[in-house]
Order: structure tokens, then C-alpha cells, then sequence
């Protein structure tokens, strides 16, 4: 399944989000409605759990598989995929991570959730100084709108 094929497809999205025959589910960053798909994995992998059997090689090679898939959805290689837990912790690897020096800029969404700006705002601190794309409208950034915002020094 691709997300062209949930965009054209409304039996594929009825089939997958069951929740959307009786409600209007709204996107939020904090929680979201399963697909189908992921919650018979989280079932079949509930089910290893309770034979005591999550620690075989199915664990190792679903792991595999979802990093060779991403590696491919990015264009990298499988050993620079690495798989976080929640978002946050990803970004603020990637902060923390980089080799900043002060005066170097970032640009970040300013109503972005707030844990996926505070690991750019503590950067401060190292100098370094974070620009904020404001939208027009909620959600709606605009590449316009992030180019105006950078400059020669902007790293990310």
C-alpha cells in the first residue's frame, strides 16, 4: 500500500480505517487512528509475546525489513537507518548530533508540536539561531515561506 493508493482508493481507506465508518477522525500529533494493517501486526507480534516466542528471529527480521524499506524511501543505505521511539527523540538526535557553530541558523515550523521544537530551541545556547516559518494558514507551510526564511547560513 502506498499513500497514492489510500488517496484514490476510499474502499482501501474504509478498509484500512475502520474508525471512519461511524466518526471523523482529525489528524493530531499525539494520537491516531491504526490502520488495519499495523494492528494485526501489533496483534500477531502480541501473540509471539504471550508464547514467549518475541524474541526470535521474526522480531530481527520485521526490524530488517522496516529499515531496508526506509532506507529505500530515502535513498540511503540500510546502515545509516536507524530506528527511535518517539519522534522527539529522533529530532533530538539529529540536533544534538550535527556540529554546530554559533551563528549558523536552522528554520523550524513555529506551530510545530512543541517537543519537535525544543530540541532546535535548546540549540540557542550553542549560538546557533532558529528561524520560524509562520503559516498563513495552520498547517499550510509553504516552500515560499521557508526560503524566506533562510539565509547563506542556514544549515537545516
Amino acid at each position: 500500500m502506498r499513500l497514492e493508493d489510500l488517496d484514490r482508493d476510499e474502499d482501501l481507506r474504509r478498509r484500512e480505517f475502520p474508525v471512519a465508518a461511524n466518526k471523523i477522525f482529525l489528524a493530531h500529533a499525539g494520537v491516531c487512528a491504526l490502520p488495519h494493517r499495523v494492528a494485526q501486526a501489533m496483534r500477531d507480534y502480541l501473540d509471539l509475546a504471550e508464547r514467549g516466542d518475541q524474541e526470535h528471529n521474526y522480531y530481527h527480521s520485521r526490524i530488517r525489513e522496516t529499515r531496508e524499506l526506509a532506507a529505500k524511501l530515502v535513498g540511503c543505505e540500510i546502515g545509516e537507518v536507524a530506528l527511535v521511539g518517539p519522534t522527539s527523540v529522533g529530532l533530538s538526535l539529529v540536533a544534538n548530533g550535527l556540529d554546530w557553530k554559533p551563528g549558523d541558523e536552522l528554520v523550524a515550523y513555529f506551530d510545530d508540536y512543541p517537543s519537535n521544537v525544543y530540541p532546535w530551541m535548546r540549540l540557542k545556547e550553542q549560538g546557533v539561531e532558529v528561524r520560524f516559518v509562520r503559516a498563513k494558514r495552520p498547517g499550510e507551510v509553504t516552500l515560499r515561506a521557508v526560503e524566506e526564511e533562510m539565509s547563506a547560513r542556514t544549515r537545516l
